[in-house]
């Protein structure tokens, strides 16, 4: 009888030793999925950093460029008054070359 006994402890030590050996086993998975998960979304965050960042500057560089567009267009439109003054002027000299 006390070699059935013995049998029976040992079986169930065994599978008690056996749930916890899964159950510390599936913990230490979940928290290597969950560090790996965190790598991932550090990387992520990085990266998101580094595009902002660039897109910072890309739209520093569309306003400058905006302001340098409106400048050449004021420019512009200042040229095209003074080409047809010139152009006016021009007209007057031609009429009075022909009236002599």
């Amino acid at each position: 009888m006390e070699f059935y006994e013995g049998g029976i402890m040992t079986v169930v030590a065994s599978v008690i030793t056996g749930v916890i050996t899964w159950l510390t086993t599936r913990k230490k998975q979940r928290n290597d999925f969950i560090a790996e998960l965190q790598k991932s979304i550090d990387l992520l965050a990085e990266a998101n950093g580094r595009q902002m960042r660039e897109i910072v500057a890309l739209r520093t560089q569309v306003s400058e460029l905006t302001a340098g567009q409106a400048a050449a267009l004021r420019e512009n439109e200042q040229l095209a008054s003074e080409i047809q003054a010139l152009r006016e002027q021009l007209q007057g000299v031609k009429t009075i070359t022909r009236t002599k």
